[in-house]
């Protein structure tokens, strides 16, 4: 029995068995973070500078259309022409 303020009293019912407690996910955590660290490095593209030579193979000289050769890269901040 348990007593209040205003003198009431309630009887708290007793349990036999012992209530389980909730699985610790503590240790699950460093494999969750790893797995999604993994999931986006996996995803990730990773710029890389690329050496473009100007002309490709026809050189730098005045019969290259450089306009056209240029319209057929892909250029990126960090690449060398």
């Amino acid at each position: 029995e348990v007593g209040d303020p205003l003198g009431h009293s309630q009887v708290l019912p007793q349990t036999t068995e012992r209530e389980e407690a909730p699985m610790d996910l503590r240790p699950i955590w460093p494999f969750l973070l790893l797995s999604v660290a993994a999931l986006i490095l996996q995803n990730a593209d990773f710029a890389v500078a690329t050496d473009h030579i100007v002309g490709a193979n026809h050189g730098w000289n005045s019969g290259v259309n450089f306009t056209q050769w240029a319209a057929n890269q892909t250029f990126y901040v960090g690449d060398f022409i």
